[in-house]
């Protein structure tokens, strides 16, 4: 996909594009057969109508086209006209979908930069699934202030946006910072998507290229727990040669995301000195009414999942060093948090978590709804 200088400036004022037709049918028929495959692997083929969200990696010797895609001109062309000649091809995989996907952004942060493909495999309209887009979304102030309206209101097709509607072989693009959702869409709606990043230039955006591709992968881990790695071992092989491939494997390994992120990595990976700390403010976290369900950690990245009656909500904590954008730190330590699925929270939810986190990360001494406690 070659695009023009008028589609070019499109984007980055509006932050999407749709491309009509712009997957033959032929490699359209592959990708259906790959996906199906990936999701018998995963789930054995049956679409789950109680998850909200199915998702499968497609880097594997199972999907070899899927495998090959980010490194075609299709794409890849497409990703450096927007994201610079040496934009990073960071993953391919497919999602099925039940019902609708409220409104967020992939990456909520000013960095890292990037940008989605979305391929559907079925036809959609407004009323059965199809993407919405609130244009511009992307940029600055103005992401902040549509986090804050979505959040706010009580009813996702109220919020005035873009209907996207799309035939089987249609390409839509978009800014990893755009908000967009789906509505109306019923069981076992079926998206492939591939997603590329701004190669990194300093010490400071090569930390959070490194950050959010580990929370991108633990995402992944989230929806479908087969998948254990942040990089397909096969694709890393790069049995084919490909000096694009190569590149992006040299350049993962120069981030330090080779050493392998692996799901069943233990407690005794996080640093001691470190452990000690955690191991306090999840003591903490059981105050109150919040309850400590799951804890792991990964390199240096903790995180523990609280539940709230309906209502869970995940903290990642990490070293102070090496903290996220929004992450604050305190005790040697910086915290942030994250949803495990934003559609599944209302408004109210949203609000009162923001309140009560904000709290939290500002130390302030919490009575009743205490996250943590690093007193």
């Amino acid at each position: 996909m070659t695009l023009t200088p008028e589609q070019q400036a499109f984007y980055a004022t509006f932050g999407y594009l749709h491309l009509p037709a712009a997957l033959p049918v032929a490699a359209l028929d592959q990708i259906r057969v790959e996906l199906s495959s990936a999701m018998e692997v995963a789930y054995g083929g049956v679409p789950d109508a109680g998850r909200h969200e199915q998702a499968v990696l497609t880097m594997g010797s199972h999907t070899p086209l899927l495998a090959r895609a980010l490194e075609q001109p299709a794409f890849l062309d497409a990703a450096r006209a927007l994201y610079g000649p040496d934009a990073l091809g960071i993953a391919t995989y497919g999602t099925s979908h039940h019902g609708d996907t409220g409104w967020h952004a992939d990456c909520p942060h000013a960095e890292p930069q990037g940008v989605k493909f979305s391929c559907y495999l079925g036809p959609t309209t407004a009323t059965t699934g199809a993407l919405r887009v609130i244009p511009g979304s992307h940029r600055g102030e103005f992401h902040d202030e549509i986090r804050a309206l979505t959040r706010s209101s009580d009813d996702d097709s109220q919020v005035e946006s873009t209907v996207l509607p799309s035939q089987p072989g249609d390409v839509i693009a978009f800014d990893l910072r755009l908000f967009h959702a789906a509505l109306g869409g019923g069981a076992d709606r079926r998206v492939v998507n591939l997603f590329y990043y701004r190669n990194p230039d300093t010490p400071a955006s090569e930390r959070l290229v490194r950050e959010q591709i580990i929370e991108d992968f633990e995402w992944l881990h989230e929806k479908n727990p087969g998948e254990t790695d942040v990089f397909d071992a096969g694709w890393l092989l790069n049995g084919s040669g490909s000096v694009i491939r190569q590149t992006w494997i040299d350049r993962f390994e120069a981030l330090g995301l080779l050493g392998g992120v692996s799901a069943a990595t233990t407690e005794q990976a996080f640093p001691e000195a470190l452990a000690g700390l955690w191991r306090k403010s999840v003591s903490g976290a059981t105050a109150g009414r919040w309850t400590v369900i799951e804890t792991s950690f990964k390199r240096s990245l903790g995180r523990v999942r609280i539940a709230a009656e309906s209502t869970e909500l995940t903290l990642l904590i990490r070293p102070k060093g090496d903290p996220h954008p929004s992450f604050r730190t305190q005790d040697g330590l910086a915290y942030c948090y994250s949803t495990l699925d934003c559609s599944e929270l209302s408004p109210h939810d949203f609000i009162r978590l923001e309140a009560v986190v904000d709290q939290a990360r500002s130390g302030a001494k919490l009575v009743r709804d205490r996250i943590v406690d690093t007193g």
